[in-house]
């Protein structure tokens, strides 16, 4: 069971291509019941994509959920996913 994740955006100058801001396999360690994952980035459009190998989410049955802010605004929300999910 191996949760994946990374943060994309489309390459200004060349828009065919995608640029990886950061990706990974693992997430930060628990802080009480969740983790926090921080990175500054420029303003732009970007594109969160989250995947699970087994189909279960980050949770059992596909019940963790996550959220993205930025400057404490929240962009998004998902309660739950099981293969794949994106979010720009």
């Amino acid at each position: 069971d191996v949760n994946k994740w990374s943060l994309t955006r489309i390459n200004a100058k060349n828009p065919d291509k995608v640029i990886t801001i950061d990706s990974g396999d693992a997430f930060p360690e628990l802080d009480g019941d969740h983790s926090t994952y921080k990175h500054c980035v420029k303003p732009g459009v970007y594109t969160f994509t989250i995947s699970d190998s087994s189909g279960d989410g980050l949770g059992a049955n596909g019940k963790g959920g996550y959220y993205i802010t930025a400057n404490d605004v929240t962009l998004g929300i998902s309660s739950f996913f099981y293969h794949e999910e994106r979010m720009t």
